[in-house]
């Protein structure tokens, strides 16, 4: 019986099979066109794979800045309120220090007036008031030490130059009082009835606050690290640099910026960041004082 359908199967075969001959007849016959198509194709492979690897880090790099940014943003928050109560604090200092009963209560009833509670919190090194010749006046705990002069520092200098410094954040120092440690200072001036400079109160904040907080950048930034790949640009945007009085600085600037950005967004009067003896407040890099 005539079947139709397989005829036509078999035709197409056949001519199948007979341009298949005639193109590896023509391939074989022009090896050159043959060497250009399998580069061609190994190029399209190749080509394929880097644009995939190359999708894969930027996401990689992508989520790293964001963790970055995320970090950064927690520290200069928590940055910026330690700031607010640390000035309250301060001001709190100021306002009593203008009373002329306070000097002349005992020394133990007058550290108690003087200092509120905040002052004893962690990385505080210590709560004083200073007059207006650079001697220590008032000290939150121990025994007051007049054989030490501050009228070098920069926190001290600023307000007796500057009226209107407001919270002044210093630069990194070694402290005269205890043994050395490297510390940064809050201070806010302390004027006189009259209006004149009578002194400087002023909180001694300790390194290791700065310490802890990059110390909780190297925990957080593993994950992000261990998701980039092996290349020296996705370390760089990963890698946090170990504390050291650079990254110290660099802390102590952003906590300048942030606070004032809380500042300017506020509708309230926060504590004005003064740096350096200028007249007015600006924004300028640390470095360490002697």
């Amino acid at each position: 019986m005539f079947n139709p359908l397989l005829v036509l199967r078999q035709r197409f075969r056949h001519l199948a099979r007979k341009r298949g001959a005639a193109v590896s007849q023509a391939v074989g016959n022009r090896p050159f066109l043959t060497g250009i198509a399998g580069t061609l194709i190994a190029t399209a492979m190749a080509g394929l794979t880097l644009a995939t690897l190359y999708s894969g880090r930027t996401d990689a790099l992508n989520h790293a800045r964001e963790t970055s940014a995320n970090l950064v943003s927690l520290i200069s928050s928590d940055l910026a309120r330690n700031v607010e109560i640390y000035d309250l604090s301060l001001q709190e200092i100021v306002h009593r220090s203008q009373e002329p009963t306070v000097w002349r209560l005992p020394d133990d009833l007058r550290r108690t007036v003087l200092f509120d509670r905040a002052t004893l919190a962690a990385y505080l090194g210590g709560a004083y008031v200073v007059d207006e010749h650079g001697v220590l006046k008032a000290t939150q705990e121990g025994a007051v030490n007049k054989n030490v002069r501050f009228d070098d520092r920069d926190y001290f200098v600023v307000h007796q130059r500057n009226p209107n410094a407001g919270l002044f954040v210093s630069h990194p120092y070694r402290s005269r009082l205890r043994e050395h440690e490297l510390s940064f200072a809050l201070s806010r001036r302390i004027d006189a009835r009259d209006g004149s400079f009578a002194g400087v109160a002023l909180l001694a904040v300790r390194i290791a606050y700065l310490q802890r907080l990059l110390d909780k950048v190297n925990k957080a930034a593993t994950a992000p690290r261990s998701s980039c790949t092996k290349t020296a640009r996705c370390s760089r945007a990963s890698r946090t640099p170990k504390p050291s009085s650079a990254s110290m600085s660099i802390g102590i600037r952003n906590m300048r910026s942030r606070t004032r950005e809380r500042r300017d967004r506020s509708s309230t009067n926060l504590p004005s960041i003064t740096c350096g003896a200028s007249t007015r407040t600006r924004m300028c890099p640390t470095r360490r004082s002697s």
